[in-house]
């Protein structure tokens, strides 16, 4: 048994709770997670998990393990650096993002941490249209939705979900929908527009509700449909992070709020290489960091 490579199989399963995806992070299939697992446990004498047909969790003694097992990794990381790893310090790291209100606060962040690696080049790319990460030579990005890329190691670090929102004039005049239906049909709607065809995005409001709108507003910029809206002109379906504030100091208010949303995962991800070098790790965990926050403070 490779007992660092299964030390580094509990660790990432003990993060996922799931087998299949700590394959899929450690690029090997699913037989040698749970052979890895399982031969761990034996040396150990005690059991890692507890497992059923629907989930598995850390047993008191995998939690009990589970920082020793953090450590000894740790360790065996520094043990291996050398003085070529300060050259992977050097370089040109390149990130793709969405288009989110608290981007500058990020970057700014970011800098501040880079500042001890003054020949780290970042190539800063925000934008809606989904890239083609080897294409583009994307290293880091941010992703919104369920869609996965076998070619990418994906770390969930929030979510997030849209809100119907209306100025107060503009309730005011057509008065409070009854239903999608009436919605649809009396009022105004705005859409995010797909950068990758141009066209409309539908309004996904949960497994059992969506409008496709005939809009009178579109754009690619969900910022420029809160202006949109805040002017009286349409209804929006917008990301909570990004109408908070207009909620928040009354310049709109929610519609259907009681109805359940769809919850978009956010995942952090990176190309999967045979080898990553340092800074690329090194901004990942950054941003891991940084955004994560933000999404627990919004909680």
């Amino acid at each position: 048994m490779d007992r660092l490579f299964a030390l580094k199989v509990f660790c990432v399963a003990a993060e996922t709770l799931q087998f299949k995806e700590t394959a899929h992070r450690l690029a090997v299939s699913a037989p040698v997670i749970t052979r890895s697992i399982a031969e761990l446990e034996r040396a150990l004498g005690e059991p890692l998990f507890i497992r059923s047909t629907r989930q598995i969790v850390l047993s008191d003694f995998g939690r009990q393990f589970l920082p020793k097992a953090q450590g000894l990794l740790d360790e065996s990381e520094q043990l291996f650096q050398n003085q070529g790893n300060d050259d992977e310090m050097h370089g040109v790291v390149r990130i793709a993002m969405p288009i989110l209100p608290f981007n500058d606060e990020i970057l700014a962040e970011l800098l501040t941490a880079l500042e001890p690696y003054p020949h780290i080049t970042l190539d800063w790319q925000v934008g809606g249209k989904r890239l083609n990460v080897v294409e583009k030579q994307i290293d880091v990005g941010i992703r919104i939705g369920f869609a996965a890329d076998s070619n990418l190691i994906a770390r969930k670090i929030g979510k997030m979900h849209e809100k119907i929102v209306i100025a107060p004039k503009l309730l005011t005049k057509l008065g409070e929908p009854a239903d999608f239906a009436d919605l649809k049909k009396r009022y105004p709607l705005a859409a995010l527009a797909d950068e990758n065809t141009g066209k409309a995005w539908a309004w996904h409001i949960n497994d059992d509700e969506q409008i496709l709108a005939n809009p009178q507003f579109y754009s690619q910029e969900m910022n420029a449909i809160l202006a949109a809206v805040k002017s009286g002109r349409v209804v929006g379906h917008i990301l909570d992070c990004v109408c908070a504030d207009a909620l928040a100091n009354g310049e709109i208010v929610e519609l259907f709020a009681e109805v359940p949303k769809i919850q978009w995962p956010v995942y952090l991800y990176r190309q999967q290489q045979s080898v990553t070098p340092a800074r690329v790790k090194f901004v990942f965990e950054e941003l891991a960091r940084i955004v994560g926050r933000r999404f627990i403070q919004a909680a």
